[in-house]
């Protein structure tokens, strides 16, 4: 099989279980955005939540449109800074430990697969990248 095909095969697997978490974002979006409060944590979670959306939108970009590498790579890295940044505030130091030990599979794999997948995807991007530069 050729690198193309076994990419888009990953992107795919990585889009299932993103497209859950991109509907509880927006779930959440709406309702912290309801509340109708402005503290630091409705605009963390708001802001982590948003670039989570982005970064959906940038793995469906990359299986989608794979020739536009620059504007895929912005988008997966907004994702995982989303990620990384509800993780963090979130679960802390107890949310990273879970997401690193792999302690309940099925649960991780709906979190963690997709953040795998768009690391992977900022990789062939930022290879693309290289070679157009390079070129």
């Amino acid at each position: 099989m050729s690198k193309e095909l076994i990419y888009k095969l990953l992107l795919f697997t990585g889009l299932i279980p993103a497209s859950i978490l991109v509907c509880f974002s927006f779930l959440g979006l709406y309702n912290v955005i309801t509340l109708n409060v402005l503290n630091f944590r409705n605009i963390i979670t708001l802001t982590s939540l948003s670039l989570g959306i982005i970064g959906f939108i940038g793995l469906n970009t990359s299986f989608v449109v794979p020739k536009k590498a620059k504007l895929n790579f912005i988008l997966l890295l907004l994702g995982i800074i989303g990620f990384s940044m509800f993780l963090s505030f979130e679960g802390g130091i107890a949310g990273w430990k879970w997401f690193v030990t792999i302690e309940e599979p099925d649960e991780w794999f709906l979190l963690g697969w997709p953040v795998i997948i768009a690391i992977v995807g900022l990789i062939v991007n930022f290879r693309a990248i290289l070679k157009r530069k390079n070129a």
